[in-house]
């Protein structure tokens, strides 16, 4: 097979099977909306944020990734609605898009969401996305390659995503899916690629309070496709409560995933998180443990938001008495 149609399918495997939720995946225990669009408003304040991400550090035209995300409650609805704005570049490969959210939150409180007696959320999402392939990016044996014959390909791909999310008393539970609608690849029209295909996200975390300021958190990420197997992440976070609402938070992730490209491959992972007043910051650095490491030290990311008051919802215990 001719160079550049390899490197180009190669390339563009990462992103015909996936989409925003994919590429910012691992990065769901900074931004958990990334993942599960039920998260929108679920935290009781309207967040706005930036992140930057930088995976296989260490070889040339590494993947590099930006995402704008916003999500605010509306307690008199008693909804949530986000927006994600996300650009991912690889290589001779880019991937950008829109995520419009909207969560329906069946008893929304003034508790904290880990302290809340019963949380349980319905989310949807509808994204836009464009993948294209830039010619002049990549690596070709013959100049008049059968397969990208202009300077770019660009292809626009719809779809729907959906999630619910259950808090009782510190522990929480979430389900999502991704890529509801199965679509073909318009790129490359052949039946033997692959096509965009729905993903699922399981997620679940524990609350364990060691005393009024110290607690640890361990949680689990599960997530699979037709395309790629599975991806399982087990985590367990320290956190350090400073006062009510300022905190700082250490978690170790092992990634443990079975892509048809690379069974059986490992990582390991780090993320840290304060949040002070009115802003957050957070840092993930991801390390390979399988034959990617003899390549490649890793990735990192980071993320910078600030999180703007809403109005406080009116307690009705009656809701909860009445679900």
């Amino acid at each position: 097979m001719k160079a550049a149609i390899t490197t180009c399918k190669l390339l563009f495997l990462t992103l015909a099977l996936t989409g925003q939720n994919t590429v910012f995946q691992n990065l769901y225990l900074l931004n958990p909306l990334v993942i599960n669009p039920a998260n929108a408003g679920s935290q009781k304040t309207g967040e706005a944020q930036v992140m930057y991400k930088k995976f296989l550090s260490g070889i040339d035209n590494a993947p590099t990734s930006q995402l704008f995300s916003i999500n605010t409650p509306i307690p008199k609805k008693r909804i949530g609605v986000g927006l994600n704005l996300y650009n991912d570049l690889n290589g001779g490969t880019s991937f950008k898009g829109i995520e419009g959210i909207f969560a329906y939150h069946i008893n929304y409180d003034t508790m904290p969401l880990n302290e809340s007696k019963f949380h349980l959320s319905f989310g949807i999402s509808t994204t836009l996305d464009q993948y294209s392939i830039d010619k002049f990016k990549l690596l070709s044996v013959e100049s008049n390659d059968p397969i990208i014959t202009n300077r770019k390909l660009a292809s626009f791909y719809n779809n729907a995503n959906v999630g619910l999310l259950l808090f009782n008393r510190g522990f929480s539970f979430g389900l999502s899916m991704y890529n509801i609608i199965p679509i073909p690849n318009k790129i490359y029209p052949s039946s033997l690629e692959p096509n965009v295909t729905p993903v699922i996200y399981i997620q679940s975390s524990y609350l364990i309070p060691l005393n009024n300021q110290f607690s640890i958190i361990p949680s689990i990420m599960f997530n699979t496709q037709k395309n790629a197997n599975y991806h399982v992440d087990t985590n367990i976070g320290l956190s350090y409560k400073i006062n009510q609402t300022d905190y700082v938070q250490l978690i170790s992730t092992y990634k443990s995933f079975s892509e048809n490209l690379s069974k059986g491959s490992q990582a390991v992972a780090f993320n840290f998180l304060i949040n002070f007043s009115s802003f957050f910051v957070g840092f993930h650095f991801e390390i390979p443990t399988s034959i990617v490491s003899n390549y490649s030290s890793g990735g990192h990311a980071f993320h910078f938001g600030y999180k703007f008051k809403s109005a406080k919802p009116k307690l009705l215990q009656s809701q909860l008495e009445e679900f």
